[in-house]
């Protein structure tokens, strides 16, 4: 029974001294935490490309269908675009109108939103706060 108990407790030491020291059982070492996933540079969008562009639906002041993922995606990745929003910029009204436009232009090449601009401003707004706020929850 004492051999038993000494054996025990001799593997619950190493099992101690694995974890101080970083190590797993699996033999691996890890200091820190897991790396995540990164931000979407929406390469679906890239294979999907048509001349004629992609249309959108809008819902209650939403962009529903078929593409309406792919639509945010992008969005949210030009949004990301220090050159074009820079990070300075605390509200999306203060964001001046020649940059807005750059991006307007750019999503008119390859999604359908004529008529809808207020829509897609709405949408690029909140593409921009969540954008904001997970800057500062990191």
């Amino acid at each position: 029974m004492a051999r038993e108990e000494s054996a025990g407790s001799a593997r619950n030491n190493g099992a101690i001294a694995r974890e101080e020291s970083g190590t797993s059982e699996s033999g691996g070492s890890r200091v820190g935490n897991k790396k995540g996933r990164g931000a979407t540079r929406n390469l679906k969008l890239a294979k999907l490309f048509t001349k004629e562009g992609f249309p959108i639906i809008w819902k209650k002041g939403r962009p529903v269908g078929k593409y309406s993922t792919v639509f945010k995606s992008e969005c949210t990745a030009l949004v990301r675009r220090i050159s074009i929003v820079p990070l300075q910029v605390k509200d999306w009204r203060e964001v001046p109108y020649q940059n807005k436009r750059k991006l307007f232009d750019y999503i008119l090449e390859r999604f359908i939103v004529e008529g809808q601009e207020t829509l897609f401003w709405r949408q690029m707004n909140r593409s921009y706060k969540n954008y904001r706020s997970s800057l500062k929850k990191k």
